[in-house]
């Protein structure tokens, strides 16, 4: 017992660190062992410092970063800490030849790496996850310029990158040149603020987006009243652009939300559960004959969503302006080719 006792108060000791940058040699070997076999002591080892702005008419957030707490995690808050700050320490060793901008990147990278794993795990395998992508970020080599950065999963190493690759990447740094301003948003109905106060109640009397006759609408569809719905397929005079909605007693809601990134790579693929009764599920344009597979309400997709994008992602699309409505989401970094 008492060998048990001093082994477990041995594990449980803290670790000395340096109070200089965590990127030497030392400190980057130290806070690996804590997050591969000491998770307990990475817990009480990840004080990090305020953030800091850099100054510049473009500033951004730079040093280590610090995690907003969410409640619905399958893992702790101080452990997801621990290992955004120790993804921090590897992507400042990484982007340390870019000066102020590499330190900026530093911050969000660490923060999206974390939450790329953490949207990919669960509480049993984000530890294991996180040190193996941990593990792969030790062995990266230094950014040799701007276009050498992302995340784990998605940085390419420039020598096996390709004339297609380099272009690409030529593209993506213009991209910020077509992003539409707050005002053009506003103008095209994009929502820019949480609206405050209570919703306008709405009118019973509604018009059909599809044969143009008004009916009175309710909260619940009884059995008379499904009876009595027609869905007016031959008579369409509205086309619905966006297959991810369908009509219910409450309107249109969202049935499906579906991301690439950058490459066209599929990041998320999901049928979403409606609130209110399903009137018809837009099969004619959508595809979606049945909702039996659909596993997240709307919150849940769209936290699910959040976790992919930080509030500098470029979100590309057609007339996006609905679709941010649906998922009530206020995002202004957007490019809408529509536009």
């Amino acid at each position: 017992m008492e060998a048990a006792k001093k082994r477990r108060q041995a594990l449980e000791a803290p670790i000395p660190t340096s109070s200089n940058s965590a990127i030497s040699k030392g400190a980057n070997t130290t806070s690996n062992a804590v997050l591969l076999s000491r998770p307990q002591v990475a817990r009480k080892a990840a004080v990090v410092s305020p953030p800091t702005k850099i100054s510049g008419p473009n500033s951004k957030t730079s040093g280590p970063p610090i995690l907003k707490i969410d409640l619905r995690a399958h893992s702790k808050p101080q452990f997801r800490q621990a290992v955004a700050t120790q993804y921090y320490n590897e992507f400042l060793r990484i982007y340390g030849s870019l000066s102020e901008v590499g330190s900026s990147l530093a911050t969000q990278h660490a923060i999206d790496q974390e939450k790329v794993v953490h949207s990919k795990t669960n509480q049993g395998s984000y530890r294991s996850i996180a040190a193996t992508v941990l593990q792969r970020l030790k062995k990266r080599p230094a950014a040799t310029s701007d276009f050498d950065v992302g995340i784990d999963g998605e940085w390419v190493d420039p020598s096996l990158k390709t004339k297609e690759d380099f272009m690409s990447d030529q593209i993506w740094k213009r991209a910020s040149k077509y992003i539409q301003t707050i005002e053009e948003l506003e103008l095209n109905g994009y929502p820019i603020s949480i609206p405050t106060g209570s919703p306008p109640p709405l009118d019973i009397i509604q018009t059909c987006d599809r044969c143009q006759k008004q009916f009175e609408r309710s909260e619940s569809l009884t059995d008379e009243g499904k009876l009595e719905c027609h869905f007016h397929e031959r008579r369409i005079r509205t086309r619905i652009q966006n297959g991810d909605k369908c009509y219910t007693t409450g309107g249109f809601e969202l049935i499906r939300i579906s991301v690439i990134d950058k490459t066209g790579k599929p990041i998320m693929d999901e049928l979403v559960k409606p609130k209110n009764i399903v009137l018809d599920l837009n099969s004619r344009f959508s595809g979606i004959t049945s909702l039996d597979g659909a596993k997240y309400t709307l919150e849940q997709a769209r936290d699910r969503f959040l976790e992919l994008i930080s509030n500098d992602t470029i979100i590309i699309g057609q007339s996006l302006e609905n679709d941010f409505k649906v998922l009530r989401l206020v995002h202004t970094c957007v490019i809408d080719t529509a536009m």
